[in-house]
């Protein structure tokens, strides 16, 4: 799963036009360098005028909207495909004290100060996700029989979609269940080639995309 992550994220990163600057750089002197101050938003400008193997890139600065070579050692590309809203971008420029004293004070104006009891996995699925249909006539005939598996190793595509919210949603389910074939498939073409795996995450996004991740797989913001 971790791989599986790296790889969506890896993929996300390859194809962002958007970059932060670590640091401030003024090169007022050098016309072809960009100047730019710590936590400024970078526009990646992608026309193979510098090589990002070389340790450059061609960036516009978003403030100040001048273009010019920036080091890559000297911005974090950001893993999106849309602009970074201000309240990420002002989360991004805090230290990680000044994200935890944030996060502390939004709890307790929410009242979730306290801790929550855990739920294991099982708990979990039981609530959000459907269970596997029963068969009497199995269950009769192999008592002591490993219960079905609702993941179970298969070359049959996934005909019904594994959340309870999208249960009599049939546009909503045929998408989820794609999104999950693609997912096998994606994990599937990582082990073999490595390289595909841009194209795999534009497979991913292109359903999420148009209908929205809370949409396709069910989740109530």
């Amino acid at each position: 799963m971790a791989d599986l992550i790296t790889m969506f994220l890896s993929g996300l990163t390859e194809r962002s036009q958007y970059a932060v600057t670590l640091k401030e750089a003024d090169n007022r002197d050098d016309a072809t360098l960009l100047s730019f101050k710590k936590g400024e938003l970078i526009i990646i400008i992608k026309d193979n005028e510098f090589s990002q193997q070389r340790g450059w890139i061609k960036g516009q600065n978003e403030r100040t909207k001048q273009t010019g070579a920036v080091p890559t050692d000297a911005i974090v590309i950001l893993p999106t495909l849309s602009r970074p809203t201000n309240e990420v971008m002002s989360l991004i420029n805090l230290s990680p004290n000044q994200r935890k004293d944030i996060i502390e004070a939004h709890q307790k104006e929410t009242g979730t100060v306290g801790r929550i009891a855990p739920t294991t996995l099982k708990e979990f699925s039981m609530e959000y996700f459907r269970q596997p249909t029963k068969d009497v006539n199995r269950q009769v005939i192999s008592r002591n029989a490993a219960p079905e598996r609702l993941w179970i190793c298969s070359r049959e595509p996934i005909r019904q979609p594994l959340l309870k919210k999208l249960e009599n949603k049939p546009d909503l389910s045929h998408k989820a269940c794609l999104a999950f074939t693609d997912i096998l498939n994606t994990a599937d073409l990582y082990q073999k080639v490595a390289f595909l795996h841009v194209f795999c995450t534009s497979c991913l996004f292109t359903i999420t995309s148009n209908q929205g991740i809370n949409s396709v797989y069910g989740i109530s913001s």
